[in-house]
């Protein structure tokens, strides 16, 4: 069944109301908790974590958004979620 099939029940609901809620920031705050490690906790409250680390690195400026860097911001997030999720330094550079 899966993800899938719930998605597809979800959208044959006729005349029924329902809403999706996005907990991504969430797990970010809980790592930055049990961290104890303030620019985490820094990075969280600016709103976007993952502009936050490209910031200081040079890799945009720093009035940056989400919408006009969208490549750095992607590439940031896939690295500040790899190295959470216990990504190796090898594949940093893939």
């Amino acid at each position: 069944m899966g993800l899938q099939y719930g998605l597809e029940a979800l959208s044959n609901l006729k005349n029924e109301k329902s809403s999706f809620i996005d907990y991504y920031r969430q797990e970010f705050l809980i790592a930055a908790a049990f961290s104890n490690d303030p620019e985490i906790k820094t990075a969280y409250f600016t709103g976007d974590p993952y502009l936050a680390f490209a910031k200081p690195a040079g890799a945009v400026p720093l009035n940056a958004t989400k919408s006009i860097h969208k490549a750095a911001r992607e590439l940031f997030k896939a690295l500040v979620l790899g190295v959470r999720y216990g990504m190796q330094i090898i594949w940093l550079c893939v």
